[in-house]
């Protein structure tokens, strides 16, 4: 081999080698761009879940009284429809809810105040299914161990299809 052959071979080695180092150093930005990536992935699915709960939380704050009855109401019955299915007992599901979990699942903005008396929502959800045995407010005294309650009764009757023009219905 003559020496030109040798530089000639050198080069294309030294090409070869330098191909290949470029080539890793891309794959390796690439891999840490996966990574960026993935991170700003999770982020955006966390800020999305935020702004979830924020509008949630804004227009349970907007609700008016039936509106509120009405998601506590639909809340007892998916409740009481899970209960059954996680349960072999016999007999129809019942659910109940405390002023505590009221509040939650109106998205927390709501005073507890509301939920109580004769204006109180829990009294406006009874007065809305028309039925005080399928759907009863059980009141308990000041510090007794339970709080007071709204109960959602299956095995006394049903619910109305519709409540205030909101179907209700099982949550898929």
């Amino acid at each position: 081999m003559s020496r030109v052959e040798d530089v000639n071979s050198e080069q294309d080695d030294l090409t070869i080698q330098g191909a290949l180092q470029m080539a890793q150093r891309s794959l390796q930005r690439i891999d840490e761009l996966e990574l960026r990536v993935e991170e700003l992935a999770r982020r955006v699915e966390a800020n999305e879940q935020r702004t979830s709960v924020h509008d949630r939380v804004q227009r349970a704050s907007a609700l008016k009284p039936a509106e509120r009855a009405v998601v506590l109401i639909q809340t007892l019955y998916n409740n009481a429809l899970a209960k059954e299915k996680r349960s072999s007992a016999d007999g129809m599901p019942t659910a109940s809810m405390d002023v505590n979990s009221a509040v939650d699942c109106l998205g927390g903005s709501v005073d507890r105040t509301l939920m109580y008396g004769e204006t109180g929502v829990f009294k406006k959800a009874v007065d809305l299914v028309g039925d005080e045995n399928v759907l009863y407010y059980q009141k308990e005294p000041r510090g007794a161990k339970k709080n007071s309650r709204l109960i959602l009764d299956l095995e006394a009757g049903e619910l109305p299809d519709k409540i205030e023009g909101f179907e209700i219905e099982e949550e898929p």
